[in-house]
């Protein structure tokens, strides 16, 4: 009830004020703040947070989401909208991300549309990513990101094994964006559908494209074991000696 309520909030208050401990500090912070925003009390839970955020930045994301949170229960719906986009801008692999796509509105700008698909792959809801990343690129076709999209579109069909259309989609990123590792996972898709000679064509086009990328080399050494798969041990040397 109120009461004990009340008692609750005059003992955490008096705890930071005479403890020195981290990260007991952060957990009745966030208690407190919790306390707080049930008695409607919503400048406190912010100020609280506030502490813990330079205090700990590993709690960052946990405190964004409980700050939109708070904001929320006091009718600031705006505000509360920023820490969620801030929070799946900055760290959407984080499972508060997830919770804080469901919090904001379908129609938001291009930015946190992409953010969304983002957090969707990275939480393996590959479906809804991939449909997030189509609904992006037909709203903002042209938009800086929209590169980043398709490849994304590409990297969700691979990891739900679609492999006709992953393929067919990093052909397509290739093609108008001149991404080097969409060529790269084109070879890695030909390896998996169990299409070595065409792995074997790809991965030297693409060491021959971008002979100074990081994964050329690689690219050389996949080339010599599909060519060897296929029983091609002269032309798996050769990969091998460049």
């Amino acid at each position: 009830d109120m009461g004990e309520r009340q008692g609750d909030i005059a003992a955490y208050e008096d705890f930071l004020l005479r403890s020195e401990q981290r990260a007991l500090r952060d957990t009745v912070s966030v208690s407190l703040a919790m306390l707080h925003a049930e008695n409607q009390n919503f400048d406190r839970p912010l100020e609280l947070y506030g502490e813990t955020l330079r205090r700990s930045p590993q709690l960052i994301p946990e405190v964004l989401f409980r700050m939109g949170q708070t904001l929320e229960a006091d009718e600031s719906t705006e505000a509360a909208q920023q820490k969620w986009k801030q929070l799946i801008g900055s760290y959407p692999s984080h499972p508060r991300a997830l919770q804080a796509v469901w919090k904001l509105p379908n129609r938001t700008g291009p930015r946190e549309a992409y953010g969304r698909a983002v957090v969707f792959y990275l939480h393996g809801q590959l479906s809804r990513a991939a449909r997030t990343c189509l609904k992006f690129l037909a709203q903002y076709p042209r938009h800086q990101l929209a590169s980043q999209a398709e490849f994304d579109l590409g990297r969700a069909y691979l990891a739900s094994r679609q492999y006709a259309k992953a393929e067919k989609t990093f052909a397509r990123v290739h093609r108008k964006y001149q991404i080097p590792a969409a060529l790269y996972r084109i070879a890695g898709i030909q390896v998996r559908r169990n299409k070595d000679q065409q792995a074997t064509r790809t991965y030297e086009e693409f060491a021959a494209q971008y002979p100074h990328h990081e994964l050329a080399p690689r690219a050389l050494w996949q080339a010599a074991k599909a060519a060897e798969r296929n029983h091609r041990f002269e032309s798996a040397a050769h990969y091998y000696a460049e």
